[in-house]
């Protein structure tokens, strides 16, 4: 048997491993693969197809890169790329891939759903819509830019709009858990509870390692009140990815609200030892000294969350982000923050500066 021969049965042994959910063993395979001929470039683009799903976007880039180089016709590996890059923020990289990639195959339309995603995260949300109607008039069936359109229509406020995208989603494609998860968000915004469970149980069916489809589920049970229910699937997010500040916030935030502040405080601590700039994690750890007492502690924690929000702008986004992801709620937990902040007197006038930071962002939006 000649090195290309076997080279390529290994690599149809580790795509058959992949079809099976055994990626760690395709990866072995592919491995195999590319020593055994180093220019397979399909073994490269399937290992970083699984590089991809692991988060790990910086070796999938390498691999997709050598693909390319190798087959500069292999479609599946720019469409891969551009879709890391759009993974690690490079959008204006992934934009000029798009470019080419239409120049080697333009009737191959995970190209133009892949360019709608980057023309997305730019904010040029006009052409990023041309680009989705392309993807579906080459393939009807493309449940991703079905997805995507919808989560465009979603932000627009288009809820009715938004489901029907995801509805057609999945009735093409009865295993995109994306369009299952975001319908859930949707559900869950209009206050149909019962019905965004059903979407995430489904999602996570599917796809039992999405993250998102947890969390989602997880926020939903906590606008209900159902913390002990909202803990359950905060406790699955940690098993999947121990780094998740926000399950851990949510998590501790559920325990709050249940009364059990010392549980909540572990949670919070917890926060702090993975990323102490995580200013959520003061404010609600000083929320649970407080309601246990300890004035003095609650307002040394709400004195260093204000120093944080007002010397870190990254986090002053994350703090717009996340006040303003649950429109219904947002005043209300403006009001929390600033009643944790208020409480160190030095610190109001900063804290009313970030408050009216954060209420004309929700003014100019309409949210």
């Amino acid at each position: 048997m000649n090195k290309e021969t076997e080279s390529t049965l290994l690599f149809q042994k580790g795509e058959l491993l992949r079809t099976q959910q055994k990626p760690s063993e395709a990866v072995i395979y592919y491995i195999k693969a590319i020593k055994t001929n180093p220019f397979s470039s399909h073994a490269y683009n399937s290992l970083a197809n699984i590089l991809n799903f692991q988060g790990k976007y910086d070796n999938a880039l390498e691999k997709l890169t050598t693909a390319i180089k190798i087959n500069p016709h292999l479609i599946e590996a720019y469409s891969n790329k551009i879709l890391t890059l759009n993974k690690l923020g490079k959008y204006d990289e992934a934009v000029s891939l798009c470019n080419e990639a239409a120049q080697v195959n333009p009737r191959f339309s995970n190209t133009y759903t892949n360019w709608g995603n980057a023309l997305v995260c730019q904010g040029k949300i006009e052409e990023a819509l041309h680009k989705y109607s392309q993807a579906l008039s080459l393939n009807p069936h493309d449940s991703d830019a079905l997805n995507n359109w919808g989560f465009i229509l979603y932000k627009q406020g288009k809820h009715q709009e938004a489901i029907a995208k995801y509805a057609k989603a999945v009735y093409l494609n009865p295993k995109c858990w994306l369009a299952y998860t975001n319908w859930g968000i949707v559900l869950t915004n209009r206050g149909r509870y019962e019905e965004a469970y059903s979407k995430f149980a489904k999602a996570v069916e599917i796809n039992p390692q999405y993250v998102l489809a947890y969390s989602s589920w997880g926020d939903s049970l906590l606008c209900q009140g159902n913390y002990q229910q909202a803990i359950v699937k905060y406790a699955k997010i940690i098993e999947l990815d121990p780094k998740c500040v926000q399950a851990y916030n949510n998590w501790g935030y559920a325990l709050y609200h249940e009364g059990k502040y010392t549980e909540a405080i572990a949670k919070f601590t917890k926060i702090i030892e993975i990323d102490p700039s995580y200013c959520f994690a003061y404010i609600n750890w000083g929320l649970a000294a407080h309601s246990l007492g300890k004035v003095n502690e609650s307002q040394r924690l709400s004195k260093k969350a204000a120093q944080i929000l007002v010397h870190n702008p990254s986090e002053q986004e994350r703090v717009i982000r996340i006040y303003t992801s649950d429109l219904e709620n947002t005043q209300k937990k403006l009001n929390e923050m600033m009643s944790c902040l208020n409480q160190h007197n030095c610190l109001v006038a900063k804290a009313e500066s970030i408050k009216s930071f954060l209420e004309t962002f929700v003014a100019r939006n309409n949210l």
